[in-house]
């Protein structure tokens, strides 16, 4: 609007002085002015379309990823874990890396060292998930007997010394995809081999299932 009022503006000074037989070469300078805010118009109109086009794009939201919706990579990653972790701590039993801890844990249990790896042996063949890695940690000596008690009892302190000492050592130079999540598992893992009778569940997903079938 304001380039249409110069215009006009301009138009009615020279029928002014037309009227009153004078001329002024101002007149040629003010169209030829009034001309370039023209091409500058006709250059802001071109771009309108690109700008109400750019103005118009509506970015779709980005996906949130909550404690109670996990992705499917974070239920992946969960997956397996228990079963690695249980695999891994009766293979650190059977390992010389457990020899020092096992002289001093076995001494006043009538427990030799062949017999405690027969037990972790079996024990790591045995581990196929949650229910299966609970029983060796959960101790019954009327049902089980002294020397099975014992041996779990053996176990557990392991199990201990192996995620507070060497679980880190194993998480990153071991062939685990998921390194960070099972970083983050360590503690909750000992944890629950501390309350075996509370390892029902890993993941916060499965917790809350199973919470709403209560």
């Amino acid at each position: 609007m304001r380039f249409l009022k110069t215009k006009i503006q301009l138009a009615s000074e020279a029928l002014e002085r037309r009227s009153k037989g004078t001329s002024s070469p101002s007149i040629h300078e003010s169209l030829s002015q009034a001309s370039t805010d023209d091409s500058q118009i006709q250059v802001v109109l071109q771009d309108l379309p690109k700008r109400r086009a750019k103005m118009n794009v509506i970015t779709p939201p980005k996906p949130v990823c909550s404690k109670l919706n996990p992705l499917k990579g974070d239920l992946r990653a969960t997956k397996n874990i228990v079963v690695n972790y249980g695999k891994a701590i009766t293979s650190f039993a059977l390992s010389k890396l457990a020899t020092p801890y096992l002289k001093t844990l076995l001494e006043g249990s009538n427990i030799t060292r062949a017999e405690f790896n027969q037990f972790a042996k079996k024990a790591r063949e045995q581990i196929a998930g949650i229910d299966s890695f609970r029983s060796l940690l959960m101790i019954d000596e009327k049902k089980e007997g002294l020397h099975v008690a014992n041996c779990k009892r053996i176990l557990i302190q392991v199990a201990e010394i192996f995620i507070k000492y060497f679980s880190v050592n194993w998480i990153i130079h071991g062939r685990l995809l998921h390194k960070l999540t099972y970083l983050k598992y360590r503690f909750k893992v000992l944890r629950r081999i501390h309350n075996p009778e509370l390892f029902t569940y890993m993941s916060n997903e499965k917790k809350r299932d199973a919470s709403s079938l209560l």
